[in-house]
């Protein structure tokens, strides 16, 4: 099987009498197939566990919540269009994710400008986290150091 990497695993679930969180757990069984598959992460509105052991294969999850208990699952779809809460996944979609969720980058946007914005973004946010540990700190020249940071982080793609 030839597979494009990396590959994150978008796992929805649905069954009328259960609770999202019980519905499927993602355990360090699941995450070591998913690595073997070529896989960096799973998303899912249903439930994990083994969180440590899971962390410390490097694999990463995006879950409903944790859960103690055992699945029992079975596998309808692969390779079509996904919804887990508000989230909708295309096969081909570019995802970002971090402690903070989990979103989908639009197509529109050229990954080829994408990562030199994001670094210029970041060392943009840095300037102002940096002032404010000055001992000449000011409010205005603050305000002056954010509106410099909306103009150069004010981007259309």
């Amino acid at each position: 099987m030839n597979l494009p990497n990396p590959l994150i695993s978008i796992i929805a679930c649905k069954r009328i009498e259960c609770t999202a969180p019980y519905l499927r757990v993602v355990p360090i069984v699941a995450a070591s197939i998913f690595l073997q598959l070529g896989c960096v992460g799973a998303i899912t509105n249903g439930g994990v566990r083994d969180l440590q052991e899971v962390e410390a294969l490097g694999f990463h999850l995006f879950a409903a919540a944790p859960v103690v208990g055992h699945a029992h699952t079975r596998d309808i779809e692969i390779d079509t269009p996904v919804a887990v809460g508000s989230l909708v996944v295309h096969p081909g979609d570019l995802i970002h994710g971090d402690e903070h969720g989990v979103m989908v980058v639009p197509k529109e946007i050229p990954l080829a400008k994408l990562i030199p914005f994001v670094t210029e973004f970041l060392a943009s946010e840095k300037m102002i986290v940096d002032y404010c540990k000055q001992p000449d700190f000011d409010l205005d020249k603050l305000c002056n150091v954010v509106d410099q940071h909306h103009e150069r982080t004010t981007v259309h793609f």
